[in-house]
């Protein structure tokens, strides 16, 4: 699972949620998908999506 393209690339708007995000990418717990998802980015799925929600101005 390549999260670094598709974190980026597949533009998920941020009213959609987490666990939505976590089953498209094939993920079948959310508990797994936001570790794997720390490890990679050192910070949970709710912490990215409120630090680019800020640097975005929304």
């Amino acid at each position: 699972m390549t999260l670094t393209c598709d974190i980026h690339s597949k533009g998920y708007p941020p009213s959609r949620r987490v666990s939505e995000i976590a089953y498209a990418w094939g993920f079948n717990s959310i508990a797994h998908f936001s570790r794997v998802f720390r490890a990679r980015y050192g910070m949970s799925p709710f912490e990215y999506r409120e630090l680019h929600a800020v640097k975005g101005g929304r």
